[in-house]
């Protein structure tokens, strides 16, 4: 055999494998560049230099150039939790794979650097006019596993229900009144539940190790429910800094739920609250 297909198949095989300094040759991540400061400015493009605003699921090349000992820049979504550090000047490369949802990139010292983006398809707000459920369409005598399946057959419906019904499954074992229960229906109860990033659990015990994985978007998101019930109405854009600063504070706190609490009602926004 003549040594030219060896060193032709030995070629291939380098260029599948990777070069000698351990660079792998793979589909081509897309970039995405972050810059903050060193005037009162965070932004992020993609590499055509358009703000990103909506992205498709998948990896992303994060490149990061922090110009400013007085700013951060921090990324934060479903699954993702980045930043650089305020003391000091840097660039940095982060790897992430965005899930369906939507995420933020801001300052976490100056709360009005914010910018926001949508990946995927996270749920829409309710589709106008859906129709009522018929009450007999649905067997009475079925688990509400089973009643939900028509949900999220009906186009109408299966947006949400899609994504909200795996997650409120883990708390079948609590009936309409908090009380523990192991049947329905006289049926063995199925608390298999899943997250919308694809993370599966078995049960409340299941989902409460799922949201530990992410605990400060699991506070983000309890605080903007809970100072949307202190407030009266929902979460404004311009009440993100005062968000931030809660989930700070509680984070500083060991995430203690006295502290979120706390933190809530010595908010800007719930002190200066105003009914509408």
């Amino acid at each position: 055999m003549s040594r030219a297909p060896v060193v032709l198949l030995a070629l291939v095989f380098a260029a599948l494998l990777g070069s000698a300094d351990g660079g792998a040759v793979s589909t081509q991540v897309p970039v995405l560049r972050g810059t903050v400061g060193p005037e009162m400015t965070i932004t992020l493009v993609d590499a055509q230099g358009n703000t990103v605003t909506k992205l498709d699921p998948g990896q992303y090349r994060v490149e990061v150039e922090d110009r400013s000992e007085f700013h951060s820049f921090h990324l934060l979504g479903p699954g993702v939790n980045e930043r650089t550090t305020i003391a000091d000047e840097a660039s940095v490369v982060w790897t992430v794979t965005f899930t369906d949802g939507t995420y933020s990139y801001y300052c976490d010292a100056h709360g009005s650097m914010l910018g926001r983006f949508v990946v995927g398809t996270p749920a829409p707000p309710p589709p106008p006019n859906v129709p009522t459920l018929k009450d007999n369409t649905v067997s009475s005598q079925l688990p509400i596993r089973e009643r939900l399946r028509q949900h999220r057959e009906n186009a109408a419906c299966a947006s949400c229900h899609q994504k909200m019904d795996p997650i409120g499954f883990s708390l079948e074992n609590f009936d309409a009144i908090g009380r523990w229960r192991n049947t329905e229906i006289e049926q063995p109860i199925d608390a298999a539940g899943s997250l919308p990033d694809g993370c599966e659990f078995d049960g409340i015990a299941g989902l409460e190790n799922a949201l530990l994985k992410w605990p400060e978007l699991f506070v983000q998101t309890l605080a903007e429910k809970l100072l949307t019930f202190g407030l009266g109405h929902p979460v404004e854009p311009f009440d993100g800094p005062a968000v931030r600063k809660i989930v700070r504070e509680t984070r500083d706190d060991h995430d203690r739920f006295s502290r979120l609490i706390l933190s809530i009602v010595q908010s800007t926004p719930f002190q200066m609250r105003m009914p509408r």
